[in-house]
Order: structure tokens, then sequence, then C-alpha cells
């Protein structure tokens, strides 16, 4: 096996390694790298939208420059766009539109980008597809190829914003029952991000089940998918997580889960994952790979639908546009998901997907221990952590089980006291004290509620 290796973040003792297995493909030759330049999968758009625009697009519009920008769109789309004969219908309608001076009636230069990206999308319907008044942006797409072009290394203030938002790791956190969540809002690249998911991961790592959760997530990149998918698929046998393709079907580039990750492993621990209509790009990827791989549940809405590779190009000193110009591929059912979407396995709406996972979880685990001990932990825990009705639930459950539990009695009573059910409560703490004659602390609570009562 040949290896090419990456370093992609420092880890404590060691150093940790992204590395991308070297695989030959027999009909078609094709020698797998890693392309470090292309923001595949990458919604952007979004975060550049809304971390970056400091000028508000109020400046008057230039006739000229409009004129200069359209030219400039015309050449990049016909240059990039994945399918040729859709850029140039794109391509004429906003020359038309040019001419009969629609453009330069837009009230801002942020309205004139939406006005050239739904003139676009008019046409192709790509969700990748963007033109964004950003100057700050442009400036920092510049400063970045210049530093490339003569070998520097710069200070991107895009990458601080994302250190600002932990790259994407919004919430991680060990909830009652030992069920690990994590909360993704973008898939950052690697070699600022590295550490920051390592970390997360291994926190995860002795949890009984994990829920990952990318319902507000809109994409990122490739090299993150590769290491966050590592650690659900394993490392024993190396699996193609997804591919990029031409227009004509020819392989681009492929990608590969990674050989080693610093932790332990949890291709053994169960994955459930949150998905809305939100859930695009790379997201949408991550979720295909383990939905086809038979690796995870998934729950909530069709995804958005966006399977294209994307460059973000400068378009002029103001302006930029994401064109998509690759095919995203699942590698199992050798289908993308543009404009479709991916369906989850339990459809159901975005803001109710962790209640019902969370709860079909703790009913799992309650199957699989339903010692008296342990579920009437699992209740206390749940109680304790604000989630009653969760509580409620298990603590009624332990009694079903284990109907001489005078201290399960004891416990459901007072949750449903605590809950504003006085009438429960009192049949509750009645039944325990039936099962134990001589606790008198029972005997007080019945005096309170009968008082009350």
């Amino acid at each position: 096996m040949i290896l090419n290796e990456t370093e992609i973040s420092n880890y404590p003792n060691y150093k940790f390694y992204a590395m991308k297995t070297k695989k030959e493909n027999k009909e078609r030759n094709i020698k797998v790298r890693q392309v470090l330049l292309i923001s595949i999968f990458l919604a952007y758009e979004i975060f550049f939208s809304t971390l970056f625009a400091q000028n508000n697009g109020s400046d008057k519009i230039n006739q000229e420059e409009v004129k200069e920008l359209v030219e400039s769109i015309s050449e990049l789309l016909g240059e990039w766009y994945i399918y040729p004969d859709v850029a140039k219908e794109m391509v004429s309608l906003i020359n038309r539109n040019l001419k009969r001076g629609i453009y330069n009636k837009s009230e801002s230069l942020a309205s004139l980008a939406k006005s050239l990206t739904d003139d676009l999308r008019s046409v192709c319907n790509d969700k990748h597809l963007v033109i964004e008044y950003d100057p700050v942006t442009v400036n920092s797409m510049k400063v970045r190829e210049n530093a490339k072009s003569a070998d520097k290394k710069v200070v991107d203030p895009m990458i601080e914003n994302f250190r600002q938002q932990n790259f994407g790791f919004n919430k991680i956190e060990i909830l009652p029952g030992n069920v690990g969540y994590v909360d993704i809002r973008m898939f950052a690249h690697t070699r600022e991000a590295g550490l920051t998911a390592v970390s997360a991961m291994n926190f995860l790592a002795n949890s009984k089940a994990v829920i990952m959760d990318l319902r507000n997530n809109n994409g990122g990149d490739n090299a993150m998918l590769q290491l966050v998918a590592s650690y659900f698929l394993g490392q024993d046998d190396e699996k193609l997580i997804f591919m990029l393709e031409k227009p004509e079907g020819v392989i681009f580039e492929e990608f590969w889960t990674l050989p080693f990750v610093p932790g332990k492993s949890m291709e053994e621990t169960p994955l459930y994952i949150l998905t809305s209509k939100s859930t695009f790009s790379a997201a949408e990827a991550f979720v295909s790979m383990m939905k086809s791989y038979g690796r995870a549940k998934i729950v909530g809405e069709t995804t958005k639908g966006g399977s294209h590779g994307t460059k973000y190009l400068v378009a002029n000193d103001n302006f930029y546009i994401g064109v998509p110009h690759l095919q995203g591929v699942d590698p199992v059912t050798r289908r993308s998901w543009e404009e479709v979407g991916i369906e989850p396995d339990i459809e159901c709406d975005a803001e109710d997907a962790f209640d019902m996972v969370y709860e079909d979880i703790l009913d799992s685990l309650i199957s699989q221990n339903s010692s008296v001990g342990y579920v009437n932990s699992l209740g206390y825990q749940l109680f304790v952590n604000n989630r009653t009705e969760l509580a409620i639930k298990t603590f009624e459950t332990n009694v079903e089980l284990h109907p001489d539990f005078a201290v399960g009695f004891a416990n459901l009573g007072e949750v449903y006291k605590k809950n504003g059910q006085p009438e429960l409560a009192l049949k509750c703490f009645r039944r325990s004290l039936e099962l134990d004659p001589g606790n008198t602390r029972i005997k007080e609570k019945i005096d309170q509620l009968t008082l009350i009562k």
C-alpha cells in the first residue's frame, strides 16, 4: 500500500497525519490525489455573505461596472460551469437582460448580485451557483492567491472567523444515559480544524450511542468529511466514501476513509444523524455515505439537494462567483443527490428529530439493561438534567418492570409532584408506602399532599 501523507494537525506526543491511499482504477488508470484548491461541496457562499460582508451593498450602480461584471461572469461560466450547454443558456440570458437595462435598475450592488444569481438559477436550478457582493472576501481571496503564488503565508480573516465559531463544532455534550451529542454547523478544513475535530471525536468515544446534528450544516470541505467518517467507518478496511466526476462520467477524484485517526474508533457505536431541509452540500455527502454503508440511522427531513463541487472565483474587485464544475456521486449507489436531496430513514419535522431519536436510544438502552438500579439511575439523571417528560417515562418503565420496588414509586411520585401532577404523585407515594410501611419520609409527603388536596 502506497501512502501519500499530508500533515493536517499536531496532536499531543505525536503527529497526526491525514493519509490518502493511492489506489489505481484498472479501467481508467486513475491516480487518486488530494486537491486542496477545490472547496468541494462547499457552501461557503453562505458563510462568506454572513461573516464577511461588512459593506451592505448600498453603493450606487455604475453602468460600466455592471457591463464589466456581466462580461466577467459570462467568461467564468463558459470556462468552468459543469454543463457547457447550460452555461451558454445562462450567459445568453444575463446578456439579454444587460442589454434591456434590467441590472442597471438594481437598488444596490447587493441586490444586483441577488438579481444575477436568481437569473442564473432560473436556468439551471443549481443551489451552489451564486454571485456575491462582498469586497472584503474578494480582497481576502486575492491576498491568498497572491501569497500562494509567492509561496508566502498570510493571516486569513476567513479562518479567524471560522475559529470564532469553533470551526463549526457548535455544541458537544454527553446526555443522560451516556449518549453523545454533537452539533456540527460546517465542515472546516482539517488544516485549521483538525485538532478541534479530533478532540470532539475523542470526547464522544465512550458513548453508548452518538447523535450527530447536521440540521444546520450548510457544507464544508472533503478533508473534514474523511476525518470524521473514518472514526465511524473504521480503519481496518479503507472504504470509498464519495467521488467527484466530470459531466461525461469520468472520475475526477476519489475520497477514501483514512488508515489512521488518533484515538478510539467508533465503528461499533450506534450513530444517528439529524437532517433538515437546510442540510446541504458536504453535509449531504456525509449523510449519503453513512446511509449507503448502513452505518447510521437518518432522522428528520429530506436534505436540500446540492452535490456539485464548486470553485469560488473573483469576478471583479467587489464580486465573486461560486461556479459548480464537478458532480458529487455516492460511490455505493452511483447516484448524485443534486436537486433531489437525500431522504431520511425516518421522516419527521426537523424540530422533532432530536426528541424522537433520543427517546428511541433510551428505550434501546433500557432493553439492553433493565436492572432496577440502572433504570432508576437513568431516570434520576434525566430528572436532574431537566428532561422531565423523559424522566417520567423512564420511572414509569421502572415500576412496570419492577412493581415491588418501593423507591421506584417514590421517585416517580416525586417527579409527578414537581411536574404539577399531585394526584398521580399521591398515588405513587401510597404505593411506595405499601411496599415500605416504615418509611416516615413517604408518610410526610402523603400528609403534605393530602392537606394541599
